[in-house]
């Protein structure tokens, strides 16, 4: 696998992270690498992230200067009525390090049953104000056509992910932002979730 192609896994898994959190089922399974596709208006229309991926990352240019030093940051923002409790969010090895695995793992608490109609608004951010994708997601439906093991209704409990990747030894120098905003089928708030990667110039 090309370093440009395992770099569209990593930020695809990273920009996704967020909205698979609390839909994967327990520790033994993966968080499905997912991305998003341009359209000429600058917004980005599919009906599947699936299906996106393999377009989204087509705009990143191979070419650019490599970096040395990654920063990975995750702000659960949500509240503490929120039916779904984001609780840890660990990379290993911290910062990332080019060229080599990382592993992501992150846990989570259903507190009630989350059911068809669920859905996520997802935003992500080339640097602070470049808007490279606003969509709204359907959470059941991702996971249908991702065929998860884990499908609605989602019952109460505590769920664990644990994903490694491998990192290509050259990284595009840029910062991307995830804002990930959850809700139930009933339009009450379900998660919340702000993922930051940064490629530094050494």
């Amino acid at each position: 696998m090309t370093n440009l192609s395992t770099l569209k896994i990593f930020i695809s898994l990273v920009f996704s992270l967020a909205l698979n959190l609390a839909i994967q089922p327990s520790s033994t399974s993966t968080v499905q690498g997912l991305g998003w596709k341009k359209s000429k208006d600058n917004l980005f229309q599919s009906d599947s992230l699936s299906e996106i991926s393999k377009h989204f990352m087509k705009n990143l240019n191979s070419d650019d200067s490599p970096s040395t030093q990654t920063v990975l940051t995750f702000d659960d923002c949500g509240q503490a009525s929120d039916a779904v409790t984001i609780e840890s969010f660990e990379v290993d090895p911290n910062p990332p390090e080019p060229g080599q695995k990382l592993t992501i793992r992150a846990s989570g608490t259903v507190h009630e049953l989350i059911k068809e109609g669920a859905y996520a608004d997802v935003v992500v951010k080339l640097g602070a104000y470049i808007k490279l994708i606003q969509k709204r997601f359907d959470i059941c439906e991702e996971l249908s056509k991702a065929n998860a093991t884990l499908q609605c209704p989602i019952e109460p409990g505590h769920y664990e992910i644990v994903q490694e990747v491998e990192l290509p030894k050259q990284i595009p120098h840029a910062k991307y932002k995830v804002e990930a905003r959850a809700f139930t089928q009933d339009d009450e708030d379900m998660a919340c979730a702000d993922v930051v990667l940064d490629f530094l110039k050494s």
